[in-house]
């Protein structure tokens, strides 16, 4: 078995008496199992890659125009993307993938026309849990708040503090018509951003420091669809746009129709995470602490 750099260094540390052997045996007894997990889903196509969270982005129209979005949906334009695209996509990667939780995401998702349609879709797929991010300022209308109701819907609202009132206004109403909602908090769990980098952002060239900044972020496993691309977090389908670089380490879905193959694309880009082309233009959890949601 080849050992990786971070398997040397548990050795390392067991020769100086650092740690016990229990836990480098219980090290190695993971390591193992985790191989066989990807020799079963490489080798059996009828076995689904697990997801345990994935984002789907429908657009980036939302209600607030924050400065420091980490997702720059101020900057992009303000509409959805198609809904036959959207359904198309997800079910896609529900075909190939069992997916324990999809997080439905903006711009703001409660002012999509489509929305009520998007989550009868979904119901329907192999899916255990849909929620839905929710910056808190719009009310559920009534067949939304049927539909969300009657599928156990989660509805996430962002702790912004900003816009409380609307909030709490939300928040009231799911919890009278029994609709499970919890409030958000952020990264540093008081409600405020962190500063993941703006527009005028350079590139760091410094590889080492880079995958150490995506080895701490607490964003790298969230798994993002967004306009047929997958991408390790929504920031990194995105930010190429604004910030003006060649993306890599996305997956066009769209351009590859042989299922069994996305597939083992899917698998390979879980099993071997390291840092996109978009972690050269973010600070991570690194950046200083903001205030949330700053408008223009």
């Amino acid at each position: 078995m080849k050992f990786s750099e971070k398997s040397n260094n548990y050795l390392k540390k067991l020769i100086t008496g650092q740690i016990t052997y229990k836990k480098i045996f219980y090290f190695l007894k993971r390591k193992i199992q985790y191989t066989n997990v990807f020799f079963l889903l490489k080798n059996f196509p009828s076995i689904k890659v697990k997801l345990k969270f994935f984002v789907v982005i429908l657009g980036h129209k939302c209600t607030l125009r924050c400065v420091d979005c980490a997702n720059f949906c101020a900057l992009m334009p303000q509409k959805f993307y198609n809904y036959t695209d959207i359904c198309n996509d997800i079910k896609t990667i529900a075909g190939i993938a069992k997916i324990k939780k999809l997080q439905i995401q903006g711009g703001e998702p409660l002012v999509y026309n489509k929305l009520n349609d998007i989550i009868k879709f979904i119901v329907k797929l192999d899916i255990d849990q849909i929620q839905i991010a929710t910056n808190g300022s719009k009310m559920l209308d009534e067949k939304l708040l049927y539909t969300i109701k009657n599928n156990n819907v989660l509805v996430r609202i962002s702790d912004y503090n900003v816009i409380k009132n609307s909030a709490e206004k939300l928040y009231k109403q799911c919890i009278t018509h029994n609709i499970p909602v919890k409030y958000h908090k952020f990264v540093t769990k008081d409600s405020y951003w962190i500063d993941m980098g703006g527009v005028d952002k350079q590139r760091n060239n410094n590889d080492f420091l880079v995958e150490k900044i995506y080895e701490s972020c607490p964003k790298k496993y969230c798994y993002t669809l967004e306009d047929g691309y997958i991408g390790r977090c929504a920031r990194s389908v995105v930010s190429h746009k604004i910030q003006k670089f060649n993306p890599s380490g996305l997956i066009n879905i769209r351009k590859i129709r042989d299922k069994n193959f996305l597939r083992k694309k899917l698998i390979n880009y879980i099993r071997r995470p390291h840092a996109m082309e978009a972690c050269h233009y973010c600070n991570g959890n690194k950046g200083r602490r903001i205030k949330p949601a700053l408008q223009f």
